[in-house]
Order: C-alpha cells, then sequence, then structure tokens
C-alpha cells in the first residue's frame, strides 16, 4: 500500500515545475507590465511649519545684526482673539508694544480723574488708527534698516531669501487646494 504522504511529496515534486512554467510562461518583451503611479501632496501645515522655521531664522539673526532695539523682532503664539485657545504665530516688531504703551497713557492721561472711578475701565482700547499713525514712521525705518543691513551681510540676505522661497512655496500649496 502506497502511504499517502509519500504520494503527496512526489506529485507536488513532479507538478509543481510543471504548473509554474504553465500559469506564468516565460517572461517575453512583449508582456505588458503593470505600471502603478501615485501622486501625493504634502499638507498646509508642513510648508506654514517651513515659513515658521525660516522667519525665525531670519529674525533671529537680523535681530543679533540691529542695534536699535525698537526694530528688534520677537515672534510668539497668541490667541486669535481675547477668549480664545486657538493660537497664532505673530512676529511683531518692540517699538509696535512701545507705540501701544505710548498711545494708551497717552489717552489716560487726557481722562479726567473722576472717570476712574466710575463705570468705564482703568484703560481705554486705544483705536487701530492712532496705532497706525504712531507706528507708521518706524516701520519705515525698520525697512530702510533692513534692506541696509541685507545689502551688508550675506549670511542675512541669504535667510531672507529662504523665508521668501518657503512663503512662495507655502502661497503655492494654498492656491492648489483652492482649485
Amino acid at each position: 500500500m502506497i502511504n499517502i504522504r509519500q504520494l503527496v511529496t512526489w506529485s507536488v515534486l513532479v507538478f509543481t515545475p510543471l504548473f509554474s512554467t504553465m500559469s506564468f510562461g516565460s517572461t517575453t518583451d512583449s508582456q505588458e507590465i503593470e505600471v502603478i503611479e501615485v501622486t501625493g501632496k504634502r499638507p498646509v501645515s508642513f510648508f506654514k511649519k517651513l515659513v515658521n522655521s525660516a522667519e525665525l531664522n531670519f529674525y533671529e539673526l537680523y535681530n543679533d545684526i540691529t542695534t536699535n532695539r525698537k526694530f528688534k523682532v520677537e515672534c510668539k503664539q497668541v490667541a486669535r482673539h481675547s477668549f480664545s485657545r486657538i493660537k497664532e504665530r505673530k512676529c511683531v516688531p518692540a517699538f509696535a508694544s512701545i507705540a501701544m504703551f505710548e498711545q494708551m497713557d497717552l489717552i489716560n492721561s487726557l481722562r479726567a480723574p473722576s472717570e476712574y472711578l466710575g463705570r468705564n475701565p482703568l484703560y481705554l482700547p486705544v483705536p487701530r488708527s492712532r496705532l497706525k499713525v504712531a507706528t507708521d514712521d518706524y516701520s519705515e525705518q525698520q525697512l530702510n534698516n533692513i534692506i541696509e543691513h541685507l545689502k551688508t551681510n550675506p549670511k542675512l540676505l541669504e535667510r531672507y531669501n529662504k523665508l521668501v522661497e518657503a512663503r512662495n512655496l507655502y502661497q503655492e500649496r494654498l492656491e492648489l487646494d483652492e482649485k
């Protein structure tokens, strides 16, 4: 009597090469090879982080180079609006904070002392139009300072170019989503 185990083993050894040549055949140039293309795109957050990194690098070097303290720029996470936990990144020059406090002092110095005792808040909000007037002159001076440093410092110019490139990539990615 033939052992079933031996029969199966012999049949596998004999029929496997036969079936493998039948099913796959020999590879020839006439066969088409299926090509699968996968396309993807990086998320917007990737490009936003690229811009944030480039801004941080640029302003870090600029702050080291510039001698005027009012022109130094600080980048930080701030709430989008009051009573919000959603934060956004803003880069603000020092003169903007200085102008805000100067305008607050000016507005509050014009108030009568009796107003501090009433229902009015201790510090009145500063209108944006007053802030714009107060910061326009400093903004122009800072821009001239940046241009002067870009002309004299090649490392700062290189970082500025990377910042511009990162912003352009971010903008292109945003436009791609709009289509």
